[in-house]
Order: C-alpha cells, then sequence, then structure tokens
C-alpha cells in the first residue's frame, strides 16, 4: 500500500463524501488473507485512516460469497473501531432484507 500517494487517498476520502459513496473496508482479502503481511495490513489501515480523516463513510466486505470468508467481518468491526467510525459513517442497505425465492 505504501506506493499509493496520500494525495490519492484523500481525492478518494473527498469524493466518496460528496458521492455519497461508501468505502469497503476489505475484511477478508485485506485484512485476514495469509499472504498478506503484518506490515500490509498496517499500510492499509493507514490509507483508510486518511480516507476517513476525509469523512467518508464505510462499508464492510467479507468476500461472503464463501462462507468461510463471513469470519473475516469482525476484523472489518475492529478497524472501524480503530478509525473511531461512529455509526453514521456506516453504510447500511436503506432497505429490507432480500428473500429466498422461496414460496411459505
Amino acid at each position: 500500500m505504501k506506493p499509493v500517494p496520500e494525495s490519492y487517498a484523500r481525492e478518494l476520502g473527498q469524493t466518496a463524501k460528496e458521492t455519497g459513496t461508501a468505502i469497503e473496508i476489505n475484511a477478508y482479502a485485506n485484512l485476514e488473507e495469509s499472504y498478506h503481511g503484518d506490515r500490509y495490513v498496517k499500510e492499509y489501515i493507514e490509507f483508510l485512516s486518511v480516507v476517513a480523516e476525509e469523512g467518508a463513510c464505510f462499508s464492510f466486505g467479507s468476500d461472503a460469497h464463501d462462507i468461510g470468508a463471513l469470519r473475516g467481518i469482525r476484523a472489518a468491526w475492529r478497524v472501524a473501531a480503530q478509525l473511531g467510525l461512529d455509526a453514521k459513517r456506516i453504510w447500511r442497505p436503506n432497505c429490507e432484507p432480500m428473500r429466498s425465492g422461496k414460496t411459505e
């Protein structure tokens, strides 16, 4: 993550805030995956911190298409706490949960 200029993170945060777009905290792929070392995770959190300073909202991603990856969502919550994000800055769908196609 170090090669990504801070100006890019700031512009991303500003644009996300202006457009109401949430930035994903990618828990499984960027925080939990074993091939990423501690240095990468630290730099990723620093990147998110700069984006957060600009007022962006965030969503949490866990690679939910893989049921085993859902455990990674805990890492996203830990990072959100570390960034000091309050509930207003965490994106949530503004609709009812989706239902399966099964009829009752």
